[in-house]
């Protein structure tokens, strides 16, 4: 149980995240989930039985769930930074993220994201569903990077938005190996890391940003500082904290461990007994940790509301989950304590 006083600060910390200015980079895609229901007549042309679909959803993906997290958690004015193509599934992406941003406004918004008009395809990954059970997916694109036109385009815009003071603070998030992420955009970035606090989840490029927070599960955290898996998350964040204003670690069910110039400490997470869904539960952690950050808190209690969120969301079943202000304040009594760690 944490005590009163850090409740109280902890709640005035979740009550600032509507205020925060701040900048989001990500790889945007749509994810589509197509429910099949047998095969249909041959076709007169081809001869072909064509697989029919009964319903299909669709929901922004990649970086659109933490976006999604960092909206639901408070804050609708956050910037995104992305890239679609100039066709219908980037089309469809312009418009989900524009009605996110702003649903409390009742609006459908604007068209937020850099649209690529030529040689470049908006990633979208199809899943088929029958009886429930995920089929083979079909992905389109996501194995090309934007135009380099395309890339300075958005490199102008987040400096622009960085120098107008319009963000304070910019949430990367890397998932895609040929992403916007590219070799030239963490270049033409790197001079500012400092300038505002950078924070970075990478998938396939774990440190594309020195300089910058570092948020990573275990076993990137491990393969990153020990080159191999199965490290402690304690040893691993110890070993990454020279050089960057802090880390932290995620560990699953044993919590997160962070680690700066303060010290190490390690927080558990919080307890659950019934059936649990960890899909999307680290990008929960990374949107509340990062909306923290954005409000001056320390790294120990951006990643305590962390922790909260993502417990929220792993106790919603077959879902990628995101977790509002009123369910991560009621787990913040459920917290446990942070411990001091010493390596061996």
């Amino acid at each position: 149980m944490v005590p009163n006083d850090s409740t109280q600060r902890l709640e005035k910390i979740l009550s600032c995240f509507p205020k925060a200015k701040v900048g989001f980079l990500g790889d945007f895609c749509v994810d589509a989930y197509w429910d099949l229901r047998g095969q249909g007549e041959p076709s007169l042309e081809t001869g072909l039985c064509p697989n029919l679909v009964s319903g299909a959803r669709y929901s922004p993906g990649g970086g659109g769930n933490v976006l999604a997290n960092l909206a639901e958690a408070g804050n609708r004015s956050v910037l995104p930074y992305g890239c679609v193509g100039n066709e219908p599934f980037g089309l469809w992406l312009q418009m989900a993220v524009g009605r996110l941003l702003s649903e409390r406004k009742g609006s459908r918004g604007a068209f937020p994201l850099a649209c690529v008009e030529k040689n470049y395809d908006t990633p979208v990954y199809v899943k088929p569903m029958c009886n429930g059970v995920e089929q083979p997916r079909y992905d389109i694109a996501g194995d090309r990077e934007p135009p380099l036109e395309a890339q300075r385009k958005l490199v102008a815009k987040i400096v622009d938005d960085i120098r107008g003071n319009k963000i304070k603070v910019l949430v990367i998030n890397q998932q895609f190996l040929h992403g916007v992420n590219t070799s030239f955009l963490r270049k033409s970035l790197a001079p500012f890391i400092g300038t505002i606090p950078f924070l970075y989840d990478g998938r396939d490029i774990p440190d594309g940003y020195p300089g910058s927070i570092l948020k990573l599960n275990a076993p990137a955290a491990s393969r990153l500082a020990f080159g191999e898996e199965g490290r402690d998350a304690v040893e691993s964040a110890a070993a990454l904290r020279e050089g960057r204003p802090g880390v932290v670690v995620t560990d699953g069910e044993r919590g997160c461990v962070v680690a700066s110039a303060d010290g190490l400490f390690s927080l558990p997470a919080i307890a659950c007994r019934t059936q649990i869904d960890i899909v999307g539960a680290g990008d929960a952690f990374f949107a509340t940790f990062s909306l923290a950050i954005a409000v001056g808190a320390t790294l120990q209690d951006a990643a305590a509301l962390g922790t909260c969120a993502a417990s929220v969301t792993i106790r919603k079943i077959g879902q990628t989950g995101t977790a509002s202000p009123d369910e991560i304040r009621k787990m913040i009594p459920r917290l446990g304590t942070w411990k001091q760690c010493h390596l061996k």
